[in-house]
């Protein structure tokens, strides 16, 4: 009966796939089993020097490991994720794509020792206007796939900066600048915090939000994204590192 119920469900209040806009089967939710499949894969898995973790090396001393789950091409239809929770109002396709970049990293150790995770924080105007934190949403996600406490009060974001689509690597520093304040910092004293975030370009968010949890003394950080964008991902790897088809 309760399958019955679904599928009569699904007659009346069809879903569509966030990708390819098929209409999708019972059993999968948000995304169809062939883009699922599809999906722009980084391959990382947490492994280490990989390059998302050699992106931040130098921006954050305190850097434990970093991953993203994958590369983000703009155009192409698995862009349509991102725009799709950043824009769409879509909190629970965050919150999916969320369990699934925790279920990429399982069994790969990447969350030992991890004692909660912090989502980089929306400015107030902006959370205001737009209703809801993106990374937050993710972040949701991620601690209910790793079994890794939440914690989105942590930091704060106290200037509602620019955004960073069109500005280079020196103009993104400076625009992000000071942004952050650490409201508990006997929350993250001495803890393993894992930050996470949407899309890491150059890194320069992160390495700010890092920087001012760092001034709670004695903690380790680590960050995971969604996506990891620009052309360094599919250049400079090491030799034994082959991307993903």
């Amino acid at each position: 009966m309760r399958g019955l119920a679904a599928d009569f469900g699904q007659l009346i209040f069809p879903r569509y796939c966030s990708v390819c806009d098929a209409r999708l089967l019972g059993s999968e939710r948000f995304i169809c089993t062939s883009c699922l499949m599809d999906l722009p894969r980084t391959g990382y898995k947490g492994r280490k020097n990989n390059m998302t973790e050699r992106l931040l090396w130098q921006q954050i001393p305190q850097l434990a490991t970093a991953s993203a789950f994958l590369r983000y091409e703009p155009g192409t239809a698995s862009a349509s994720i991102f725009m799709g929770f950043k824009y769409g109002g879509r909190q629970t396709l965050a919150h999916f794509m969320g369990t699934l970049m925790a279920a990429d990293l399982k069994g790969t150790g990447f969350f030992d020792g991890i004692d909660l995770i912090v989502p980089i924080p929306l400015s107030r105007q902006r959370l205001k206007h737009r209703g809801y934190n993106q990374s937050e949403c993710l972040a949701a996600g991620v601690a209910e796939g790793a079994g890794v406490p939440m914690v989105a009060d942590i930091v704060t974001r106290t200037v509602d900066n620019p955004t960073q689509t069109n500005l280079n690597v020196e103009e993104r520093q400076r625009n992000v600048e000071g942004i952050f304040h650490l409201e508990r910092p006997e929350a993250v004293a001495g803890r393993h915090v894992l930050i996470v975030d949407d899309v890491l370009t150059t890194g320069a968010t992160i390495s700010s939000c890092a920087k001012e949890i760092a001034t709670a003394g004695e903690v380790k950080i680590s960050v995971l994204t969604l996506g990891l964008a620009g052309k360094h991902y599919a250049s400079s790897l090491p030799e034994d590192e082959v991307l993903p088809k």
